[in-house]
């Protein structure tokens, strides 16, 4: 629990209303993100982003259906509301004219939402969402100091107000790319002369002397306002280039290396990627600690550029590109590769050093020397999808979760049906696909299997019934069977 102790600057008081302000707020931040969601959905927390976001995916994805959700989510969040403490302070004319726009929509009947264009709400949307790119933060900080520093008591409007900015705050962390273990510790940083996040890097300094010097001078005259900045500092604080590496468990990689969605499949000991600049190092690339026994080395690494600001994030969206990427490779090689979290290593933009950790386990893997035709064209097929663009996306989410589903260690209902909500937009196209589907596999399956027994039954001489009641098919019944199997 963090006990803080703030006092005026001029009289050197005691000020318990902005110390309990204080108090709260840091104690509710790690309260929020001691939810395990947190590490799986950076939307988990609501605030102005998350709302934007998903407007643009019921838009998008779902345009026919989406009039209740999107007054469900905007115009009667209070987020949004006229008295928000960001809306009534917002000074760009062109975002409060697409906040008025979006409000008239949320009025427009039925009829009247069906007749407008989804593109030029995608395109009001999306001066908001420009907005929260550039101004946003600052804006939201401002409104965090402007309550904090106002010496009145704590009542249930300052910890409604109190709990929006800690969650809208967090969720632009998360945006930004930084790990739930790191900001939840943020607080603790924030009175940490080590770990304060300053404005200014290391590598802006010729010494580790001269660093050292600059921090203790910010640190000893820090003040509340100051504190509270220093988030700014790292949303200020620029993406970088990572490269991040898994173990692929039960294959064996004996071909040349290929890429899939970005993901490069390869072999570390006959094609390594890694160069260590430092001749001591302690990670080797095919995941063993110990170079000289070697003992269990990866056979199949998957490797992924990231851009990120913060290695816990990186390594999650690694994870998630890398995941979708093999769920593809499984599918067309017939083989059950697997990748885990927390085997995962780190290289910089170079691929000079290497930083993660390993915990390898042994399992039997699946040889990979060569792919055959049809398998190359179906991977050229998908390489040509664009992660960035929202359908491809969503066909690119839909085979990946589709796949996993077929293995039931990894199958998630929940998950299958959001993808595929996603995907087709609404309950009844997902029902109507099903119903085809459905008919389909009897075809195909049930119905052809039926068909090939009781052809080879009718013209066997043994009946396939008891002699008591034995029974043939008569001509007209074969024929309407026929129909009755053409129909599916």
């Amino acid at each position: 629990m963090i006990k803080l102790s703030y006092k005026d600057d001029v009289t050197s008081q005691h000020q318990p209303n902005i110390t309990a302000r204080v108090e709260f707020f840091f104690h509710y931040w790690k309260f929020a993100l001691t939810n395990q969601r947190a590490n799986f959905d950076i939307f988990f927390l609501k605030s102005h982003r998350t709302i934007i976001e998903k407007l643009l995916l019921q838009i998008e994805g779902n345009f026919r259906y989406a009039k209740p959700r999107f007054v469900f989510f905007f115009q009667n969040d209070s987020l949004f509301n006229k008295k928000n403490f960001i809306v009534k302070n917002i000074q760009q004319r062109n975002v409060k004219r697409a906040i008025g726009k979006l409000r008239a929509y949320c009025r427009l009947s039925n009829s009247g939402w069906t007749a407008s264009s989804p593109e030029k709400i995608v395109r009001t949307i999306k001066t908001i969402d420009s907005w929260l790119d550039t101004e946003y933060s600052t804006l939201l900080v401002r409104e965090v100091i402007a309550v904090l520093e106002k010496d009145e008591p704590v009542d249930n409007d300052v910890i409604a107000s109190l709990k929006q900015m800690a969650n809208c705050l967090i969720v632009e962390l998360l945006h930004k790319g930084f790990g739930v273990n790191y900001i939840k510790n943020i607080p603790d940083a924030l009175h940490d002369y080590r770990n304060f996040p300053y404005e200014r890097m290391r590598g802006e300094f010729d010494s580790d002397n001269e660093y050292d010097t600059y921090k203790k001078d910010i640190f000893l005259n820090l003040t509340l306002k100051n504190q509270i900045e220093g988030i700014i500092n790292l949303l200020n604080r620029p993406q970088r280039t990572f490269n991040v590496l898994f173990k692929v468990y039960n294959i064996n990689w004996a071909m040349e290396p290929k890429i899939i969605l970005g993901v490069e499949f390869y072999n570390p000991k006959t094609h390594p990627k890694i160069l260590h600049k430092l001749d001591t190092h302690f990670f080797e690339e095919t995941f063993v600690f110990d170079v000289e026994k070697d003992e269990n080395p990866s056979q199949c690494n998957a490797i992924v550029k990231v851009v990120g600001t913060q290695e816990e994030q990186v390594s999650l969206k690694g994870f998630y590109q890398a995941r979708h990427s093999l769920a593809i490779l499984n599918k067309e090689i017939d083989a059950n590769g697997e990748i885990y979290i927390r085997n995962c290593f780190i290289s910089n933009a170079n691929l000079d050093i290497l930083w993660g950790s390993s915990d390898a386990l042994h399992r039997g893997v699946v040889r990979v020397d060569s792919l055959e035709d049809y398998q190359i064209e179906n991977i050229k097929f998908i390489n040509n999808l664009n992660p960035n663009d929202q359908q491809d996306k969503k066909i690119i989410n839909l085979l990946s979760v589709v796949t996993a589903s077929a293995s039931k260690s990894s199958y998630a209902p929940e998950k299958l049906w959001m993808a595929l909500e996603a995907a087709f937009g609404s309950e009844d196209a997902i029902k109507e696909l099903t119903k085809s589907l459905l008919k389909l596999y009897l075809k195909h399956n049930f119905m052809y299997e039926w068909k090939v027994f009781l052809i080879n039954t009718l013209n066997d001489n043994k009946p396939f019934a008891s002699n008591e009641d034995n029974y043939s098919l008569s001509q007209s019944e074969v024929v309407a069977y026929n129909r009755l199997v053409a129909s599916y």
